[in-house]
């Protein structure tokens, strides 16, 4: 494998974001009040990222060094400014307003034409999460000028 590849650099930060994840959650200490320690998820997921990091090794060993196509800089920035504006909005407005708001821009972004699809999509996949997180995990999301549940 040469680090000229570019997956070498993919190789170099999985490996490294699995180790920290396995460090967070081996040093998490235990409430002790749960069946399933809150280590258990984390050192999973590292070791799972770690797994994925030595079969990208294995793919790329040997390999021929790809061309990279040069990136088409309009959608990239404007997903980056769409989620800096969606990331400065999500407390203020709150999860439901700014994630309505969000996704079928994004999805313009991304050159979707399909706006009614996409806004249907979007309530259904927002209305998901939120029903998730707030019914399911019990954790409150931003809900901004929408009255409390």
């Amino acid at each position: 494998m040469s680090l000229r590849h570019p997956d070498a650099i993919g190789v170099i930060a999985i490996v490294v974001l699995g180790a920290l994840v396995i460090y967070g959650g081996a040093t998490t200490p235990d409430p002790g009040f749960g069946v399933v320690s809150p280590a258990a998820f984390p050192v999973v997921l590292g070791v799972l990222m770690l797994a994925s990091a030595a079969w990208l090794a294995r793919d790329i060993f040997g390999a021929k060094i790809p061309t990279i196509e040069p990136i088409d800089r309009g959608p990239f920035f404007a997903t980056v400014a769409a989620t800096g504006l969606y990331l400065f909005t999500f407390v203020p407005l709150g999860f439901v307003l700014s994630s309505l708001l969000f996704f079928p821009v994004q999805s313009r972004i991304l050159g979707s034409r399909a706006l009614v699809r996409d806004v249907i999509a979007t309530v259904l996949f927002v209305a998901g999460v939120y029903l998730l997180f707030v019914k399911f995990l019990t954790i409150d999301l931003p809900h901004g000028p929408l009255p409390t549940p």
